[in-house]
């Protein structure tokens, strides 16, 4: 089973819009199709988010979204192991990096592409992917197909 860390971006998408692949990830880790993570950091990071950008209708979906999912929320990564990254990375996505890496997920999926697909960050966090969540949720279904 393939392990994935999703980022708030992700999971924010996946608030907006029922069908698309951020919802579509959901539902693969709902039915236990793949291993779903996410860290007590991007829980944090989800909220805030969700307080300025959702109303409560949304919020409300989000919570149950969580719930059904399966998804891990896991403890962050000691700030000693987030160091190594902060070179290749902005301070505030190092946690996101770091957690990921430490995990050994398969894949980091992210909407942030700006920050997080450079080769340099690439390098640091391989064989870890980071990916988009409309490339993954291509990737998975095509295997599923298969």
């Amino acid at each position: 089973m393939k392990k994935v860390f999703l980022d708030s971006s992700a999971l924010l998408a996946a608030v907006g819009s029922k069908s698309g692949a951020s919802a579509r990830i959901l539902a693969h880790c709902r039915r236990k199709i793949i291993e779903g993570y996410i860290s007590k950091y991007v829980l944090i990071e989800l909220k805030r988010n969700l307080e300025k950008k959702f109303d409560e209708k949304h919020k409300q979906r989000f919570h149950g979204l969580l719930l059904k999912s399966n998804i891990l929320v896991i403890e962050d990564v000691h700030h000693d192991l987030r160091i190594k990254y902060q070179d290749v990375i902005s301070a505030k996505d190092t946690p996101i990096l770091a957690t990921a890496h430490f995990l050994k997920v398969d894949y980091l999926i992210t909407h942030n592409t700006k920050d997080f697909m450079k080769q340099v960050v690439y390098e640091r966090v391989f064989p870890t992917e980071i990916i988009t969540p409309s490339k993954f949720v291509h990737i998975i279904e095509k295997r599923l197909a298969g």
